[in-house]
């Protein structure tokens, strides 16, 4: 059978906010989502029957997605997976995190640090929640059982070396062990791959993309979010790449909500389903998505066949929420260490006092100012 796309464009004009029937132009994605959509977990878990490496890619700081995936630690231990990857942690920090989790007393600030190291403004409470998850279930393995890991997949950069310009030659400095990227899909491949382990990473949205014309700069590999296209480019048939419900940007994106029809329709679609949470292919099967120009910072489109193999809906957008603030993130932190290390400045205003930042680090994980321009259902 021919693969049906279902274009995400304008059609959430012609669409009433309370009806609870579907559009005549998407009764084929609901038949499709009734029959074939499964339980979120399920749906991850059934993927490592035929593949390593299972890509996640996430919007930043919501709570729900990062819940759920702490959740899935027992059940992919049972399938065989023993590894989470993540973005959002150095490698450099490997030896910490995995005595950290292996613990017999968890240590809060160990967990803090680890993630101090690679981001000194990331003070969310669930990304680190991920580690407690792993060590209170390998609290329960018996003696000698192989242990859970969190796997960390970037370094430590130098941010001291950033000059405000993205060159060529000021990336090199501040990712000295070359481009984050190639770097991300180096570890994963030596130390996962090779050695025959499997493993679920979770990373920003655009990482996660396997789309084989990604633009990017030959001039300037450092400014290239291509982890997932390395590791499909090179294992076609052993990673699968998924992405989670958020809002798609397209560039011509002001405060209509038509200009965010794609993850609108999928809201259109799940609603009739009574909003269960529900993973489900969008490149291998008949029915796929895509929205009609979107993009990321840096021109990575979100247009996902080829892009994004499945996807996972847990709830409307309007009903997820973020991150919660650890508020001790910062014990025994020094402020001239914060300021040396803070990362992406010329992307957020480099904080002048601890009050400051914590205001930019409590604005980034605001998802209703974050999606004011969503499908506001």
């Amino acid at each position: 059978m021919n693969r049906t796309l279902i274009i995400l464009g304008m059609m959430l004009c012609c669409c009433s906010p309370g009806r609870t029937q579907v559009a005549p132009g998407l009764q084929r994605l609901y038949e499709y989502l009734r029959a074939e959509g499964e339980e979120p977990s399920s749906y991850i878990l059934s993927k490592f029957a035929g593949h390593d490496v299972v890509l996640l890619g996430e919007d930043h700081g919501v709570r729900e997605n990062l819940v759920f995936v702490a959740g899935l630690i027992p059940r992919l231990y049972t399938a065989g997976v023993r590894n989470i990857g993540m973005e959002f942690g150095a490698s450099d920090d490997q030896a910490p995190l995995d005595s950290l989790v292996t613990a017999a007393r968890y240590d809060v600030q160990a967990a803090r640090n680890i993630m101090f190291d690679y981001n000194v403004g990331w003070a969310y409470k669930e990304y680190t929640d991920i580690y407690r998850a792993a060590w209170r279930f390998n609290r329960h393995q018996s003696r000698g059982a192989k242990k859970f890991r969190i796997f960390n997949i970037s370094y430590i950069y130098d941010w001291t070396a950033f000059d405000g310009q993205r060159s060529r030659g000021t990336m090199e400095k501040v990712f000295f062990k070359g481009p984050i990227d190639t770097y991300r899909a180096d570890i994963i491949d030596r130390e996962i791959i090779q050695k025959g382990e499997k493993i679920l990473i979770l990373t920003g949205t655009p990482h996660a993309s396997i789309k084989p014309d990604i633009p990017s700069s030959a001039d300037n590999p450092y400014l290239n979010a291509d982890l997932g296209r390395r590791l499909y480019s090179k294992y076609p048939d052993r990673v699968f790449s998924i992405m989670f419900h958020q809002p798609f940007d397209l560039r011509e994106s002001d405060s209509a909500r038509c200009a965010f029809a794609g993850d609108s329709i999928i809201e259109d679609v799940v609603r009739a389903l009574e909003n269960r949470p529900i993973g489900f292919d969008v490149d291998t099967t008949d029915v796929g998505v895509v929205t009609d120009s979107g993009s990321f910072a840096g021109g990575l489109s979100r247009s996902m066949p080829g892009q994004f193999q499945g996807y996972i809906f847990l709830k409307p957008l309007a009903r997820l929420t973020g991150c919660t603030i650890d508020t001790g993130f910062y014990t025994r932190k020094s402020w001239e260490n914060i300021l040396r290390n803070f990362p992406d400045p010329d992307w957020h205003k480099r904080p002048e006092s601890l009050a400051e930042l914590w205001i930019q680090i409590r604005d980034f994980v605001d998802l209703k100012k974050r999606y004011r321009q969503g499908s506001g259902k």
